[in-house]
């Protein structure tokens, strides 16, 4: 009866309840049975085989499958160290119509890269469920039931003189062309792949999708950024059925595959789009006069897309430079005009000022717009060189990297400084869409309180710093950009000796940020109560969550736990959430709450955040406060005799007071008698 009650309670007062159900498979060969299932439902099955083996696949064969259409889901995947279920499937299923076998192959050591079957329903209607047989085996040729796709189009768009088309009946034009299903605009055949990869080195791809009609759900037309095309978390988009929402992409990346894969029933007319690969355009102007004018390419005219500009003035002798701004248009979303000096300064508005400077001043623009109904001016100005600087001046920093672009590919960087002047360098690095920077400092000698880095992403130096390194040598980094990343080196002028340091960066193909070992601290172990924690990072710093980060707030069960959710900020918008959990409940605390956000809890608590999948940029202060109710219980008997001792003293004086207290007021009273007794006698006499 007891039971009944709780799950009508459960019905009632949680309709949205989620069972979770967990099933290890540890034989070679099996059926998997799931069928009358109900309503919020996660079920998961892992094969995890007892020993290791020398199996080469896994075959899974559906017998019968019937789930709600888009809302009930079958996933198929493989464990991957550090990375999530969905970034990590091989396939997904829903629907009615029976899947095709799936043959699985087996990459490193079952036992640490299992393979999971998973399911999960929503609140609203079911299926009749499924029945899959499953066996492993030892090679391919084993089973003979499986019809490889037949790989129809294999083809290479790029640049004439990089490669040269190994289909000679297929013929794409670079850089413009149309690519279309087998057939067009008639039906194509099922059980085919067709691949198209689109490269060109620094280059952008437009695509316009000109008309689109697949089998829904089964024949589809992924977009795939990057080479490894095992990597869910690098598919763009994927269509199937004949509504697309946006027709006109513009990817900022310049490795893109097309994929088109049809299954063995059914087939409809298939897809043409045209395609456009946009070219970086790299030019740079050397600048000697004293004065002039500068402007972007075609000024007041059309500004291209995915340019680099660079126009370098030389300053001769000269130590200080004017710059007057008349004229400024460009997509502040994805273009830029920076001076680069000893440090760098965005320009965003019409303006003038006055720089310092040694060696050259460089005038950066780079665009990546995509709205061409828009037609971008880009921007006009003057210049004008000042003062003189001494010629041992300008030897002494000729040298140093300050003001350099470096490409993200790799390299090292060197720097040498013994000069006794303040200064900041700034260094960029430019990173392509999507891709990750691996930084490591090989060496770091330089006086730790007059000198600091400080990393950050973006092309904005004033925003989104990451990382600040003084007084210790810094470990290495994976970091996640699709921009740029700016590396500042500050020298006081108080700075002592010779700083030196090598930095060595370089693109990594590891996609995933996220550190698979948290960070984990005990909080309170002994200390007096109340007491106040400030989390880091502070100081406005946006830290990069690459790990979760969990506090264990020690409690006793009559002790009052407050926790005040200072600020929390998150960049792009990007939802994040803390998590305060304890036996019974777990609340969560988002980046939309209004701040500053109070939380009270009694007894012991966990407060734990959690990194998404790529790269995230958090700000947050934290302050807990304890306290105890019933602290006297808490003391050792040596602590509280002396607190009683002290409590009796106090009783004491407290006891004299109010002795006197009342001596007091009785003299008033007397006073009060005597005064009304005089005022009678008075008032007597006179009658």
């Amino acid at each position: 009866m007891y039971i009944s009650i709780l799950f009508f309670i459960i019905i009632i007062f949680f309709p949205y309840f989620v069972y979770l159900c967990n099933y290890n498979l540890l034989e070679t060969s099996g059926t998997i049975i799931f069928l009358s299932y109900s309503n919020n439902i996660e079920c998961t099955w892992t094969f995890n085989l007892s020993t290791k083996n020398y199996f080469r696949h896994l075959l899974l064969t559906f017998r019968h499958f019937d789930t709600e259409y888009g809302h009930d889901e079958l996933s198929i995947g493989e464990t991957i160290p550090d990375v999530s279920k969905y970034n990590s499937k091989l396939f997904r299923f829903s629907g009615s119509k029976l899947p095709n076998p799936c043959l699985i192959p087996l990459r490193g050591d079952i036992l640490t890269r299992s393979i999971w079957i998973q399911f999960i329903s929503d609140e609203t209607t079911t299926g009749s469920g499924f029945i899959i047989d499953y066996i492993f085996l030892v090679n391919q040729s084993t089973t003979a039931i499986l019809k490889s796709q037949e790989l129809l189009i294999d083809a290479e768009i790029r640049h004439p003189l990089e490669y040269k088309s190994q289909n000679s009946h297929l013929t794409y034009t670079y850089p413009y062309g149309t690519i279309s299903s087998p057939n067009y605009p008639k039906n194509y055949s099922n059980n085919i792949i067709c691949r198209w990869h689109l490269y060109h080195r620094n280059a952008f791809i437009r695509l316009y999708i000109n008309n689109f009609h697949t089998e829904l759900h089964y024949d589809t037309l992924t977009l795939h950024l990057g080479q490894n095309l095992n990597n869910r978390a690098m598919i763009l988009y994927e269509w199937s059925g004949y509504d697309i929402d946006n027709r006109n992409l513009f990817i900022r990346n310049d490795n893109l595959f097309l994929i088109f894969n049809t299954d063995n029933s059914y087939n409809a007319s298939g897809f043409s789009l045209k395609y456009e690969v946009i070219e970086k355009e790299i030019y740079t102007w050397n600048i000697y006069e004293d004065s002039g004018i500068i402007h972007s390419k075609y000024y007041p005219k059309f500004l291209r897309t995915n340019i680099e500009y660079t126009w370098i003035i030389h300053m001769n002798s000269s130590n200080e430079i004017k710059i007057n701004l008349i004229d400024i248009n460009l997509d502040y979303d994805y273009d830029y005009l920076q001076i680069i000096t000893d440090t760098t300064y965005p320009l965003n508005i019409p303006k003038s000022f006055r720089l310092q400077t040694i060696n050259e001043t460089k005038l950066i623009l780079r665009t990546k717009h995509s709205n061409d109904d828009y037609q971008y001016r880009g921007f006009n100005l003057t210049y004008q060189k000042l003062n003189q600087t001494s010629i041992k001046e300008k030897n002494q920093l000729e040298n140093l990297p300050c003001g350099k672009i470096y490409s993200s590919f790799n390299g090292t960087i060197e720097f040498h400084y013994e000069i006794f002047t303040s200064f900041d360098c700034l260094i960029l690095i430019e990173v392509d869409d999507g891709q990750n920077i691996f930084l490591r400092f090989d060496y770091l000698n330089w006086d730790n309180k007059e000198n600091y880095i400080d990393i950050g992403l973006f092309h904005d130096p004033n925003q989104y710093q990451i990382y600040h390194i003084s007084d210790t040598l810094p470990g290495t980094w994976f970091i996640a950009n699709h921009s740029q990343l700016w590396i500042r080196f500050h020298s006081s002028q108080f700075s002592l000796g010779i700083s030196t340091f090598r930095l060595f960066y370089s693109e990594t193909i590891q996609w995933s940020t996220i550190s698979s070992e948290p960070y984990t601290q005990i909080l309170d172990d002994n200390r007096l109560f109340p007491y106040r924690l400030i989390s880091l990072p502070t100081n406005s710093i946006y830290h990069n969550l690459t790990q979760a980060y969990i506090w264990h707030i020690k409690a006793l069960d009559d002790e009052c736990i407050k926790i005040i959710f200072q600020s929390f900020e998150v960049v792009e918008d990007r939802r994040l959430c803390f998590y305060v959990k304890d036996l019974f409940k777990t609340i969560q605390i988002c980046n939309n709450e209004q701040f500053p956000f109070v939380y009270h809890h009694i007894g012991s608590c966990i407060i734990s955040i959690e990194p998404e999948f790529s790269w995230i940029l958090v700000k947050y202060n934290i302050q807990i406060e304890k306290f105890k109710k019933k602290w006297m219980g808490a003391l050792d008997p040596e602590t509280a005799a002396g607190y009683f001792h002290e409590a009796e003293k106090h009783e004491n004086v407290f006891r004299k007071s109010d002795a006197r207290a009342e001596e007091l007021e009785s003299e008033l009273i007397d006073e009060d008698i005597e005064v009304d007794s005089d005022s009678d006698n008075d008032s007597e006499d006179d009658n």
